[in-house]
């Protein structure tokens, strides 16, 4: 079973003259500042305890926060504000060593999915395909949290727009840009979710766009070979 530090995301206001907007590079901003804890962290929240708010605790903030709450229409769609934060992951990124934006989408992704899990790594991914939309290392990752979702899953509403996600996501991905290992293990998520679909009319193709070329191990091959002898073998399981 999944392992996650218990976790939240708290909205902090910054009327006119804020000490927390000029305490976090942005003096003269008015809006809200997302900022991300955890761990014994979010324990003390929990207690109504102050804590040091940190660099660390924005930059995952903004990644996490901006996708949690686009639907609502209240931090991401104003203009000032989604200014205001890409000028944050790139002030913020710089301070931690990052000059690229999707290196540090994908490390800071990395680091919560090692700590709060798949879910909370999959929103902040989900707000990096959104800023960088053409990042097929992102969608490669995104691929991958949203099958560890699906394996672990007890709630079952996520499963047909997990697996719709999975197959829109794989079309959109440059294999050649993928790592080998991340790329053969995302064909055969795409070919999975394809065949727990019931979208049978695209395997013909997808074999020789996805499969043929680049799934090496013997043991994937053999799980497709299966599938395409008997389609009903086809089901999610956790990797890793």
């Amino acid at each position: 079973m999944e392992k996650k530090t218990n976790y939240s995301i708290v909205w902090y206001e910054c009327g006119e003259n804020s000490t927390l907007a000029e305490r976090f590079y942005v003096p003269g901003f008015v809006g809200y500042l997302p900022f991300f804890v955890s761990g014994k962290e979010h324990e003390r929240l929990e207690n109504k305890e102050e804590i040091e708010l940190r660099e660390e605790h924005l930059l995952k903030g903004i990644l996490y926060g901006i996708n949690e709450n686009e639907k609502k229409g209240v931090f991401w769609d104003a203009e000032r504000g989604k200014e205001t934060y890409l000028y944050l992951l790139e002030k913020l990124g710089k301070g931690f060593g990052f000059d690229d934006l999707e290196y540090l989408i994908l490390s800071v992704a990395a680091s919560a999915r090692s700590k709060n899990g798949h879910a909370v790594s999959y929103s902040m991914l989900l707000t990096g395909n959104e800023l960088l939309p053409d990042s097929s290392q992102i969608k490669s990752d995104l691929i991958s949290d949203i099958w560890m979702i699906l394996s672990g899953a007890k709630n079952r509403d996520f499963y047909e727009e997990g697996l719709r996600k999975i197959v829109d996501l794989i079309y959109k991905v440059k294999m050649e840009d993928v790592i080998p290992g991340a790329r053969e293990m995302i064909a055969y998520f795409g070919f999975t979710a394809l065949m727990l679909l019931g979208m049978e009319e695209q395997m013909k193709e997808y074999l020789h766009q996805f499969i043929y070329p680049y799934v090496v191990n013997m043991q994937l091959k053999i799980r497709i070979r299966d599938m395409l002898e008997n389609p009903q073998s086809a089901k999610i399981e956790s990797f890793g």
